[in-house]
């Protein structure tokens, strides 16, 4: 007989965690992904819907749209220019058409995983961004947080990975 218990992961339903900790990333890049997978980063709507006092649920980059995460990583107008720069456009628009989390990371794991690494990372230097914002401090451009993932996803390539050394967006 298997008895679940609060911390025993053999429990989830899906392996998702075996995956996320097997990434050849930072720790860090890590457990980021494993709070998106879970939904318990602090976007302004989950604040919202979890009763903490908001004065605005609205995007700090664009200001168009909730801040969710969909909108955040995937639909901004302005984070849709890291996906440029980093020549993943067709990746963003196809999860775009993802309407849950556990789709879009089943989604991750069926694409190659460099380019799996170069959009964790790229969220995570997001996410960092717009907690630069949330701070009042002044964000990284596109360009900028587009150059520190290539930077950063190559130098976990060499430092994690087996595999041959290759730009993120080749």
């Amino acid at each position: 007989s298997s008895t679940t218990t609060l911390g025993n992961l053999d429990g989830c339903q899906d392996d998702s965690w075996k995956r996320i900790w097997k990434l050849p990333c930072p720790r860090n890049v890590q457990m980021f992904a494993w709070r998106v997978r879970h939904e318990s980063l602090a976007l302004r709507t989950n604040l919202a819907r979890r009763g903490v006092p908001i004065e605005d649920t609205a995007c700090l980059f664009c200001g168009r749209a909730a801040e969710d995460g969909a909108h955040l990583f995937i639909k901004c107008k302005v984070v849709k220019q890291v996906w440029r720069d980093l020549a993943l456009e067709e990746e963003r628009m196809k999860m775009e058409e993802i309407t849950s989390v556990p789709e879009m990371m089943d989604h991750l794991w069926r694409i190659d995983e460099q380019k799996r690494i170069c959009i964790l990372t790229a969220w995570w230097l997001w996410w960092s961004n717009r907690n630069k914002l949330t701070e009042g401090e002044l964000p990284w451009s596109a360009e900028e947080v587009a150059r520190r993932t290539r930077s950063y996803t190559l130098e976990y390539q060499q430092v994690f990975s087996k595999k041959p050394k290759k730009q993120c967006d080749d």
